[in-house]
């Protein structure tokens, strides 16, 4: 897997990047879990309506060297 260190979403003004100063205890503190393979990983269902269980998955994926989405 190909992790690149900004991302731009479709239909979307903005870019996203990685803090440089990120550490891995702040991931597991905003709910990001350790994989098997060592990267984190963030999975949570967007809702327009909350509690509505309609809407898209958001995936995030950070390697373990905290060095790329």
């Amino acid at each position: 897997m190909a992790f690149q260190t900004t991302i731009h979403l479709k239909d979307c003004s903005f870019s996203y990047s990685l803090g440089e100063n990120v550490k891995k205890f702040t991931l597991r503190d905003n709910t990001f879990v350790e994989t098997k393979v060592g990267n984190y990983e963030l999975t949570r269902l967007l809702e327009n309506v909350p509690n509505s269980g309609d809407g898209f998955l958001l995936k995030i994926i950070i390697n373990k060297n905290l060095s790329g989405v």
